[in-house]
C-alpha cells in the first residue's frame, strides 16, 4: 500500500500532495457514507455476514489511509520540499502542469496493474473449479466401490441361503436317522460318528453365518461413513467457491468505483492551484500530523503482513496433510488394509490446530483459507 502510494504521489509538490491526500479523504468518507447505507437498506450478504463485512472494511480503512498519505519520506525530506516550494512560487504552474501528466500516467499503471490483478483471480478461479471437478470424480470412484461391496455383500447373502438350505436337509437327516434308530442298531458306531460330523458341520455353518453377519454391518456401516463424509466434502467446497465467486464480482464493482473517485479527485485538484499561497503557512503543521499517520499506517501494514504469511503458512500445512491422506489411500486399496485407511482418513480429517488462541479450524477449512487469503489481499491492493 505505501508502494502504491509513492507511486501515485512521485514528482509532485508536497503542498500538492497534501490537497489531494485531503481530497481522497474526503471521497473516501462519504464512499463509507454510501457503504452504510447499502448496508442498511438492500445488501443481504453484508447483514448476513458482518466478518466479512469488517475485514473488508478495515482493508478499505487501510487503502484510504495510504492514499491519503502521500507523504512517504523522512521528515528531513519534507522540510526540503517546503523550502523548494517557497524558492519554486515562481514557475508553480509549469510544475503543476508537469505533476499532473505524471498522475495521470500513473493512474494509467494503476488501471493496468488491477486488470492484471483481476486475471490472476480468474486463473485462480479456473484452478478452484479443476480442484472440484477432481475431487467430483474421486466421489463417483467411490460410489463405484459402494455398488461393487453392495454385489459381494448379494453375493454373500446367497451363499448363506445356499448354506442355510444345506443345513436344512443335515437337519433332516439326523432326524431321520433318529427314526431309523431301531433298525440300525447293529450299524450304532456308524451312526454316532455320522451324528458327529453333522454336528461339526452344524456347527461350521453357524460360525460361518456369524461371521457373515458381522462382515455384513461392518461394510454397510464403512460404505455409509464414508459416502456422507465425502457428499458433506463436497458440499462444503461448493460453498466455499460460491462465496469467493460472490466476494470476487463484489471487489471489482468496488475498484471500478475507486477508479471513478480517483478521476474525480485529479479534476478537482486543478481547481485547488489558487488556494496554494494560502496553504504554505498550514505546510508545517501538516508535516508534522502525516509523520504520525505514516508511522500508525506502516505498523498497521507490517501487522497484516504477519497475519497473511501466518495464515498461509497453516493453509499450506494443512493442504500437504490432506494430500498425503490422499496419496495413502490410492496407494493402498486391496486387502484388509481398508479399515486402517479407513481409520487414517477419520483421524486426518478430524484433525485440530489452534494458532495464537484461534479457534481450532479442519483439514477443510484449510482449502478455504487460501482462498479468504487472497480475497483480503485483492481488498488490500
Amino acid at each position: 500500500n505505501e508502494g502504491a502510494a509513492g507511486e501515485v504521489t512521485s514528482g509532485v509538490p508536497s503542498a500538492v500532495g497534501k490537497s489531494l491526500g485531503a481530497e481522497l479523504m474526503h471521497a473516501t468518507q462519504g464512499q463509507r457514507g454510501s457503504e452504510k447505507n447499502e448496508e442498511d437498506g438492500a445488501s443481504p450478504t453484508w447483514k448476513t455476514n458482518p466478518h466479512r463485512r469488517s475485514i473488508l472494511a478495515s482493508d478499505a480503512d487501510t487503502l484510504t489511509r495510504s492514499l491519503a498519505n502521500p507523504a512517504t519520506s523522512t521528515f528531513q525530506e519534507l522540510q526540503e520540499a517546503v523550502a523548494r516550494l517557497q524558492k519554486e512560487n515562481t514557475d508553480m504552474c509549469q510544475q503543476l502542469s508537469d505533476s499532473q501528466r505524471d498522475l495521470i500516467a500513473k493512474k494509467q499503471a494503476l488501471e493496468a496493474k488491477t486488470t492484471e490483478e483481476h486475471q490472476r483471480l480468474s486463473l485462480d478461479l479456473v484452478t478452484a473449479q479443476r480442484e472440484l471437478v477432481e475431487l467430483r470424480s474421486q466421489l463417483e470412484v467411490l460410489q463405484t466401490q459402494y455398488d461393487q461391496a453392495l454385489l459381494d455383500l448379494e453375493n454373500g447373502e446367497h451363499t448363506l441361503g445356499v448354506t442355510q438350505q444345506q443345513l436344512q436337509l443335515a437337519r433332516q437327516d439326523l432326524v431321520q436317522l433318529e427314526k431309523n434308530q431301531v433298525n440300525l442298531r447293529t450299524n450304532q458306531t456308524l451312526e454316532a460318528q455320522t451324528k458327529a460330523d453333522l454336528v461339526s458341520q452344524y456347527n461350521l455353518v453357524d460360525r460361518m453365518t456369524r461371521g457373515l453377519t458381522t462382515r455384513q454391518e461392518s461394510l454397510n456401516q464403512r460404505c455409509q461413513t464414508l459416502y456422507t463424509t465425502y457428499q458433506k466434502r463436497l458440499d462444503h467446497l461448493t460453498t466455499c467457491l460460491d462465496s469467493y465467486v460472490d466476494q470476487l464480482v463484489h471487489l471489482s464493482h468496488k475498484l471500478g468505483e475507486q477508479r471513478t473517485q480517483h478521476v474525480a479527485t485529479l479534476r478537482t485538484h486543478t481547481l485547488r492551484i489558487t488556494e496554494l499561497e494560502e496553504a504554505n503557512h498550514q505546510l508545517t503543521d501538516r508535516v508534522r500530523s502525516l509523520d504520525k499517520e505514516a508511522q500508525s499506517s506502516a505498523t498497521a501494514l507490517s501487522q497484516l503482513q504477519s497475519t497473511l504469511q501466518r495464515e498461509m503458512g497453516l493453509s499450506e500445512s494443512k493442504i500437504a496433510q490432506l494430500r498425503a491422506v490422499v496419496t495413502k489411500y490410492e496407494n493402498e486399496k486391496d486387502g484388509d488394509s481398508t479399515s486402517d485407511l479407513w481409520q487414517s482418513i477419520l483421524s486426518a480429517s478430524e484433525t485440530e490446530t489452534r494458532v495464537d488462541g484461534d479457534e481450532p479450524q479442519s483439514l477443510l477449512g484449510a482449502l478455504e483459507s487460501p482462498m479468504t487469503t487472497q480475497s483480503r489481499g485483492l481488498a488490500a491492493t
